[in-house]
């Protein structure tokens, strides 16, 4: 039987999130009046829509090479996971996962026409 958490909670201040949440940047003093508009958004959600956006371009994953690919480009040529991986926002097992999903499905299914 499944552990339930219902009724659970954690205390915490008022205060919490000026003790303890994440400084802005004008926070840690730095002037963003010269910055342009994000072109990388963060988090879990953004990674989910990136990964399964490239993940729609069948052919285009299955020929992606690394070395084919220009990576000091503000728009580059590669589907851009692997920060969304290196921070924690997405997992390699997800990455993993959708790409049997999508890819191999259908490669699998062309395999079975092509025979």
């Amino acid at each position: 039987m499944p552990l339930s958490l219902e009724g659970v909670s954690t205390s915490f201040s008022e205060y919490h999130e000026e003790e303890f949440g994440i400084p802005t940047l004008e926070d840690l003093g730095l002037d963003t009046s010269s910055l342009g508009p994000d072109l990388f958004l963060g988090g879990e959600q953004e990674a989910l829509h990136r990964l399964d956006e490239h993940m729609q371009r069948t052919v285009w994953v299955c020929k992606l090479k690394k070395t084919q690919t220009f990576l000091n480009s503000m728009s580059p040529s590669t589907p851009v996971l692997s920060p969304y991986i290196r921070f924690g926002c997405s997992s390699a097992c997800t990455f993993w996962w959708c790409s049997d999903q999508h890819i191999f499905s259908s490669l699998k299914l062309a395999a079975w026409f092509l025979d």
